[in-house]
């Protein structure tokens, strides 16, 4: 088994199920699957029945609503009684298919539908006479794996093996109907120690527990990219309630209006000149900026909340711009740049908010840019790109963010409604240094400008940085060179300069 990543579990989601099981370790891995006959028994056929054929009766609903047969929690309940002189360790895996709904949108529920039962065959056709199989809630599964291993150690491994190849499998394409499909899968692991693996033998997790630590680790898994395999770890439930702090901290800072606008500077690479700006949420209290934005802007986009912050965003935005043409600070031709995320552009609110914010301070559209990440294409890319197009006929321009730091694709260049490509941080950081990147980036603004769009460096911190892209015709850069994020009446210092 060879090891790609190891790396240790930051955060769970709010409002998922958290257990008070002592520390273990968490891994997050992807690995090149070794066949399971290596690790465990030879493959036997194992009936199933499917949710929709099995009645309520038949089953037991997790705190977070969960629906695991009877069958499986008794299953897991006997192997973790068994005498505490038996050795042997097990695992529990959870596999969930990755956007299986936006799958039953876009291609209906008949391909949906033949992407289960081959999903459950392939890995009813992986259990041995050592593992129980349950679909639960149309795209999951549960398996129950015994007498995996000897050790807690051996335990870990076997089952990252066998959760790697489960993986690996359901990924690869088949036909239907409509086409070839591919689907990936995210898979949570809680390791069944039976009561020998903790220093205390009394103890031993119960079944319903061992569920909600499989669900735990299997949506750290979806939170850290997806098409990925977690074990579960104590950590993931310390960092829920931090979140759930996080939360709660956060809807008394929307309450007290505790958040404010920062604008980073947008300069001409050609004349030096500051021809627009960016601006970033800061959590202020007592004046002083509080969490980082990577710490509580993911804990908003999870919670919804981001959804009316971001609308204050733009509205706030828009009274930013009116009080800099007021003053004759601002002209025609300059832009400012507002960051929207996924979940507030699916808001059904956001055209009709973002048209009254402009209206209401008289604002041109095309002196407003939405910037979206590559992130916000993977689901249903068709009604995507027709909001898009809608909201820029308003006038309003569209900038694609942190362009090669996600699911990158020149196609997206030519099929979105774009106006400007970010460049991300990472390839401009190096840029002086590096051939490999260097290459990389001229090729992107080559792309970019034969599609008409203009080109905006991020994190530039070096004056050579600049030079290499004011040779490459990169039009727009922002970064510590000029101006780190600063507060409207320094920014405002930074025009008039």
């Amino acid at each position: 088994m060879v090891v790609k990543e190891f790396s240790t579990i930051a955060t769970v989601a709010d409002g998922e199920p958290i257990s008070d099981a002592p520390d273990t370790t968490v891994i997050e891995t992807k690995v090149e699957p070794e066949p399971i006959a290596d690790v465990v028994a030879a493959s036997i056929s194992v009936p199933v029945k499917t949710p929709a054929q099995q009645t309520d009766q038949d089953r037991y609903e997790t705190l977070s609503g969960l629906p695991v047969s009877l069958r499986l929690i008794d299953s897991i309940a006997e192997y973790l009684d068994q005498p505490q002189s038996d050795t042997a360790c097990g695992a529990l895996l959870l596999i969930d298919l990755d956007h299986f709904n936006s799958i039953n949108e876009s291609l209906g529920k008949a391909v949906g539908n033949q992407i289960l039962e081959r999903a459950a065959e392939t890995i009813k056709g992986l259990c041995t006479e050592h593992m129980e199989m349950d679909q639960v809630a149309g795209d999951s599964f549960l398996v129950l794996i015994k007498n995996i291993a000897d050790s807690a150690e051996q335990a870990r491994e076997a089952s990252l093996a066998i959760a790697n190849e489960i993986r690996c499998i359901l990924t690869r394409p088949f036909f239907t109907e409509s086409g070839e499909v591919s689907v990936t899968s995210s898979v949570g692991i809680s390791v069944l120690y039976a009561g020998l693996y903790y220093a205390s033998p009394e103890v031993i997790i119960s079944a319903e527990q061992a569920v909600q630590q499989a669900e735990s680790a299997m949506f750290e898994a979806k939170r850290r990219g997806r098409d990925n395999v977690v074990l579960f770890d104590s950590q993931i439930t310390r960092q829920a309630r931090q979140r759930i702090n996080m939360q709660s901290s956060l809807r008394k800072a929307v309450a007290n209006q505790e958040f404010d606008l920062h604008v980073q500077p947008q300069v001409s690479t050609h004349s030096g000149d500051v021809v627009g700006g960016e601006v970033l949420l800061r959590w202020m209290h007592s004046g002083q900026a509080q969490r980082s934005p990577a710490d509580f802007i993911p804990v908003l986009e999870s919670s919804g909340m981001i959804v009316d912050v971001g609308l204050w965003v733009i509205r706030t935005s828009c009274e930013y711009l009116r009080n800099m043409l007021d003053q004759g600070l601002w002209t025609p031709d300059m832009q400012m740049a507002v960051n929207i995320s996924p979940k507030q552009f699916h808001d059904p609110q956001l055209i009709k908010s973002l048209e009254h914010s402009l209206k209401s301070y008289d604002i041109r559209p095309d002196m407003l840019t939405l910037e979206v990440t590559e992130t916000l294409l993977i689901d249903d890319f068709e009604s995507v790109v027709d909001k898009m197009k809608k909201i820029r006929n308003m006038g309003t321009r569209f900038a694609i963010d942190d362009f090669g730091s996600g699911y990158s694709s020149m196609i997206y260049l030519k099929r979105l409604p774009l106006d400007i490509l970010k460049i991300d941080r990472e390839f401009i950081t190096h840029l002086n240094s590096d051939k490999e990147t260097l290459g990389l980036v001229e090729a992107i603004m080559m792309v970019a400008h034969h599609y008409g769009l203009d080109v905006v460096a991020e994190g530039v911190e070096k004056r050579e940085v600049l030079d290499i892209l004011r040779s490459l015709g990169c039009e727009k850069y922002q970064g510590a060179h000029f101006s780190m994020p600063v507060s409207l009446d320094k920014f405002q210092r930074l025009l008039v300069a």
